[in-house]
């Protein structure tokens, strides 16, 4: 039920590796799905104020259906799948920045899919 849904998103800068989120993507995505109902919690290891407020890692993954890699920070590329996956609900990762190994979260058991590479696994 996509109502029900938690959508973790991880990055709110508006590049990485830097504190500045002034027109970050991630403030209009995280609007467009609250508006939508879904439950939408954001990490940022570099940003500390942002709407909506940011959150740890661990409580943003925590119970999630699907996590959104929006900030392709440093700390993300380090995410272990395995601790990912005992976090969230669901196993389903976007990657939009292109900064996350494919082969090692499909190990761990994810549904994998990479913004415009055309093509996802599960």
């Amino acid at each position: 039920d996509v109502k029900n849904a938690r959508v973790a998103m991880l990055g709110a800068a508006y590049k990485p590796n830097v504190t500045d989120a002034r027109e970050s993507p991630t403030t209009d995505l995280a609007s467009r799905l609250a508006d939508r109902g879904l439950t939408v919690a954001v990490a940022d290891p570099h940003v500390t104020s942002f709407a909506p407020q940011i959150v740890s890692l661990e409580d943003a993954l925590r119970g999630a259906d699907i996590a959104i890699l929006v900030v392709g920070h440093s700390e993300y590329a380090r995410l272990e799948p395995d601790h990912v996956a005992r976090l969230m609900r669901s196993h389903l990762i976007l990657d939009t920045t292109n900064t996350l190994n494919r082969e090692a979260w499909e190990r761990s058991g994810f549904t994998f899919i990479r913004y415009g590479d055309g093509r996802s696994t599960g």
